[in-house]
């Protein structure tokens, strides 16, 4: 195999393919990261709002019924702020994990475009001693 402008050219358009490839699937992990900060951050003060009038609402209610300072008012105030806080935790490990989940999917763009690379130089080098192998054989001709 001779190395030849097309051999080249061919090695640099395959090259450029894969360059664009990996940053094909950095900017949609990088795009799917801002989704889900805005969704999350969303979902997280659609929630603390939302929670928020609930716990007005549960205060008066237990205030109507003659239960303000009693302790199922306690109870009935500590599993509502139990479940807030088990809400939130739940959207927030779920922006994490998606956060993760891109981080994975850059880290494996990159390796597959590094791996490519590395398969090209290893074609071109292969190539390149073929080359001289073959040249090599014309030396008796040339009186050396």
């Amino acid at each position: 195999m001779a190395l030849t402008a097309d051999f080249a050219s061919s090695l640099n358009n395959r090259r450029r393919l894969a360059g664009a490839q990996r940053d094909a699937s950095l900017s949609q992990n990088a795009y799917s990261r801002f989704l889900s900060q805005q969704r999350g951050s969303r979902s997280l003060v659609d929630l603390d709002r939302g929670m928020t009038r609930g716990l007005q609402g549960l205060g008066a209610g237990y205030a109507q019924r003659g239960l303000g300072q009693s302790g199922i008012r306690e109870q009935g105030t500590s599993d509502y702020a139990t479940n807030w806080m088990n809400q939130k935790d739940t959207i927030t490990q779920g922006i994490a994990g998606t956060m993760r989940q891109a981080d994975l999917g850059d880290s494996a763009a990159n390796a597959q475009y590094d791996s490519t690379d590395a398969d090209l130089e290893a074609e071109k080098n292969a190539a390149i001693q073929s080359t001289a192998a073959q040249l090599s054989s014309f030396m008796p001709f040339l009186g050396a």
